[in-house]
């Protein structure tokens, strides 16, 4: 688990770990898919497209959950002064 003194990133990364796994599933499903059927190349196109949106999502998740625990971090320093 992370620490309270650890990075924002590595709390941010923490956080949003289960949803990590959706980047994870559609890869191993197109190279499973690959590895028994064989896939055309407009299909690995396709699925580099919706990955590449796909990790676009994640990577705004993740900068808007940065963004929220730091500014946390800094509301409750300027409470506990």
């Amino acid at each position: 688990m992370a620490s309270r003194s650890s990075s924002p990133s590595i709390q941010a990364l923490w956080r949003l770990r289960a949803m990590a796994l959706f980047l994870i599933g559609p890869a191993a499903g197109i190279v499973l898919v690959q590895c028994i059927f064989g896939l055309p190349k407009i299909l690995w196109w396709s699925a580099g497209g919706m990955s590449l949106f796909m990790f676009t999502i994640f990577f705004t998740l993740f900068l808007k959950e940065r963004t929220l625990i730091v500014n946390q971090t800094k509301d409750k320093q300027t409470k506990a002064n």
